[in-house]
């Protein structure tokens, strides 16, 4: 019991403020969750000689950034089936985040043969099962294991120039996964399973380049753009005010962005992404987790048509978005928790260059009296 207690105490040192006290919260990932790693497929299986790997430019911090999402190869009974990561695995990947934002004795620190760190989640699949079930997500295990399946083959290869001296990557959205699946066990109670975070993901853990985010209001969202949106908002718009649409203080996102930057709405024309963009934002008003009292703002750039007699198109939308005052309160929250954290860790810094420059002029006088 002694010894757990040690472990369990070591590994809080080593996530500080990570885990959350709150059974519906999780994280928001800098950097990680700004690129498009997700993609809806009217057909969701495709011939192995389709699926041909789909590239995004994306802006990040000001930076440019290549994202080049290439298909799973997956086994599906006799024949194998090339597969996107969509929106089955974008829920399993926020269950499995959930998980490691929740529990220290299940959250590991590795440090592989390369010296890289990296962060081990080890679950059991009815834990999954039931963190998307109480968000209205059911899924059978054999769904979830192939879930996983397809993020751990899922390669999403990076390239940029000057990202806080980060230029590439290419590997799967997580890694060296594995599990073992009990035969008859259907709920996943005696089926388990570990796998590695993104590279990405565990430097933005490690350097406290996260915030707090209400998983409930999220996950409960049937629609995966209004996910993306409601992620992206609570990451972006940390400004936020209560009553900010009094103030017109709001969030600003362009279709043009939701476009290359979501992974969702690629293939759509602007006028048809602007009407699924709506029908999300919909959503987020009804769950509240924008303000439910009236419609997004919206500003709507139109071009010629293509010919004279018909009417003009629109080439891109501006949206304002308003969150409510419960998740105004939420970001404040959370604004003000991970301050406390970087100033802690700013202190702890300090101290140990201290202690280490006084432990070396101590040791050179102590040779010097020598």
């Amino acid at each position: 019991m002694e010894d757990q207690k040690e472990s369990r105490a070591a590994q809080l040192a080593l996530f500080p403020g990570w885990f959350a006290t709150d059974p519906n919260e999780s994280r928001t990932l800098d950097i990680y969750d700004a690129l498009p790693r997700f993609v809806f497929n009217h057909c969701r299986d495709l011939a192995p000689t389709e699926g041909k790997p789909r590239s995004f430019n994306v802006k990040v911090k000001g930076n440019d950034i290549q994202v080049v999402l290439a298909a799973a190869d997956v086994k599906r009974g006799p024949k194998w089936v090339r597969v996107f990561s969509g929106p089955r695995e974008e829920l399993v990947e926020r269950a499995l985040r959930q998980i490691a934002a929740q529990d220290a004795s299940k959250t590991e620190l590795q440090i592989n043969a390369d010296g890289q760190r990296t962060i081990t989640v080890r679950f059991s699949f009815s834990e999954i099962r039931r963190i998307l079930a109480e968000y209205g997500h059911s899924f059978k295990i054999s769904e979830i294991n192939e879930a996983l399946d397809v993020l751990s083959r899922t390669s999403m290869s990076l390239h940029s120039e000057s990202l806080d001296g980060f230029q590439g990557h290419s590997g799967t959205l997580i890694s060296n996964y594995s599990y073992r699946i009990r035969k008859n066990d259907q709920d996943g109670s005696h089926s388990y399973g570990r796998a590695d975070l993104h590279a990405l993901a565990t430097r933005s853990i490690l350097t406290l380049a996260w915030f707090p985010i209400n998983n409930r209001r999220v996950m409960a969202l049937s629609s995966p753009l209004a996910r993306w949106l409601s992620t992206r908002m609570y990451h972006n718009f940390r400004q936020v005010i209560k009553n900010g649409r009094v103030l017109n203080q709001g969030y600003h996102i362009a279709l043009s962005t939701i476009i290359e930057e979501s992974a969702l709405i690629q293939q759509e024309r602007p006028a048809k992404a602007a009407r699924t963009v709506v029908t999300a934002l919909e959503e987020m008003r009804a769950s509240r987790i924008l303000s439910p009292h009236e419609p997004c703002p919206r500003a709507d750039k139109l071009g010629k048509a293509p010919d004279a007699r018909g009417r003009p198109q629109i080439v891109d939308v501006i949206w304002t978005l308003f969150p409510s005052n419960e998740v105004a309160e939420e970001i404040i929250q959370g604004n003000l928790q991970m301050k406390n954290l970087r100033c802690d860790q700013a202190h702890l810094s300090l101290f140990a260059q201290k202690a280490l420059k006084e432990g070396a002029t101590s040791e050179i006088t102590g040779k010097m009296e020598v």
